[in-house]
């Protein structure tokens, strides 16, 4: 099979942007696919002149960068469009050039082609990088990253282990290499507890094969989280942890709605969601480069109003929403405000200040445009809080709101933890109740 992609340059454009779209789709393809693939990406386009510089020209070196930097073999090919050039079979792909793909994306399209499956994003993306990586961001970032971590595992460890909640079946959905079941597992060892029913699904081969081979005795499978193949109720308890955040808002959605309709008693799952009414609302997906300058990870945020309406409609599920902000700055620093802080505080006073100031103009909020208060609040200002506590906001901010939507058991019930992992010789303590 192919993708393909059809160019023509803008002969209005003056910042080439759609040129630097395609160059994102080489490079993508290139970090996703290897010469063992049953692929290739075709850019098809006339080699146009660009000042000092051919098209055909701009693409090759950007596919000579890839291959020598990242020793990328992947099957590129840059055509000028012929009749016999233009012709394309039934399973290949048309990529649009202007409109960004995911690495996730490719993926997809190739697994549900006939074409199988030696890929490069399975066999390196999914497990080798995500699990070392995850590690080492762990030990050096503190346990509060993915589902490869200790800590992580702590909260489903501790629901399924305290005696009256009697889960004796526990589906872990995107279970990747088994950090879970490792978790539970020691807790059960050190403690006595009896080991529940334990099932591990994930979307990648590759990682269940990796589990497989680290614990022999539990039982791991290839699944869909959007089509688990499992009868209503079959499961005390569904996890899916850092799991429907990492897939499309509609899969997520989906997601949420099958581990809820196979947990007899719930699921614990978290979700960072956006909102339909907020004024400043944050994106619906997200990429950022979470651990080196290659590698990007794309988040899907769905409407909390969705995501309630699923978890209200199964009646299996609490539902506890925490707020807090991203703030990007135009250097491209990021971080986080919780909602319980005084800069949380800061950000809705100015918001309520930026919105008063609009009011005259539209008449009522949902009238007022999300780009005249981004423009208000990029100018920055001056905040004064209730208790007389003025702050000053640097310009050049962009503030997006979420809401962490965490879905656990109705009358969800903590436990003591005993836990001994991977980074502790001894055993440590937790008491959650």
């Amino acid at each position: 099979m192919k993708f393909i992609v059809n160019y023509n340059v803008d002969p209005a454009e003056t910042d080439f942007r759609s040129v630097q779209h395609v160059m994102s789709i080489i490079r993508t393809f290139l970090a996703v696919f290897t010469d063992r693939d049953s692929c290739a990406l075709e850019i098809r386009t006339d080699d146009t002149s660009l000042g000092n510089f051919s098209l055909h020209g701009v693409f090759n070196e950007c596919l000579e960068q890839e291959r020598h930097l990242h020793k990328a073999s992947g099957i590129v090919r840059i055509v000028t469009p012929t009749p016999e050039a233009i012709q394309h079979n039934d399973d290949d792909i048309i990529l649009p050039p202007s409109a960004p793909v995911s690495a996730d994306d490719l993926f997809r399209m190739y697994r549900n082609s006939d074409s199988r499956l030696a890929t490069a994003y399975e066999e390196e993306h999914v497990s080798d990088l995500y699990d070392a990586d995850m590690i080492a961001f762990a030990t050096t970032n503190g346990n509060g990253f993915g589902s490869s971590t200790p800590e992580q595992a702590r909260p489903a460890v501790t629901y399924i282990t305290r005696p009256d909640n009697n889960v004796t079946s526990v589906l872990d959905v995107g279970c990747g290499a088994g950090r879970i079941y490792e978790q539970l597992s020691r807790h059960c060892l050190i403690t006595g507890h009896a080991m529940p029913h334990y099932v591990g699904l994930d979307y990648s081969r590759s990682q269940i094969e990796r589990a497989r081979r680290k614990y022999p005795r539990a039982f791991f499978s290839y699944g869909d989280a959007t089509e688990l193949p499992f009868p209503d109720n079959s499961f005390d308890i569904v996890v899916a942890s850092s799991v429907l955040g990492f897939m499309p808002i509609e899969r997520a959605i989906k997601g949420l709605s099958e581990v809820l309709r196979i947990g007899r008693k719930g699921a614990l799952t978290e979700l960072t969601c956006t909102s339909r009414t907020h004024p400043l609302t944050g994106r619906g997906t997200f990429e950022k480069f979470r651990w080196s300058s290659r590698y990007s990870v794309v988040t899907s945020h769905p409407p909390i109003e969705d995501v309630l309406a699923v978890a209200q409609s199964s009646n299996k599920v609490d539902v506890t929403q925490k707020e807090h902000i991203h703030v990007h700055t135009q250097a491209g620093h990021q971080t986080t405000v919780p909602e319980a802080s005084e800069q949380f505080a800061v950000f809705n006073q100015f918001l309520e200040q930026s919105i008063q100031s609009l009011l005259p103009k539209h008449g009522s909020v949902d009238r007022i445009p999300r780009d005249e208060i981004d423009s208000l609040m990029l100018r920055g200002g001056q905040v004064e809080l209730a208790s007389g506590a003025k702050h000053r906001i640097d310009p050049g901010m962009i503030w997006d709101r979420y809401v962490q939507a965490t879905i656990q058991p109705k009358g969800w019930r903590w436990a003591p933890v005993t836990r001994l992992d991977d980074r502790y010789t001894k055993v440590q303590v937790f008491d959650f109740s």
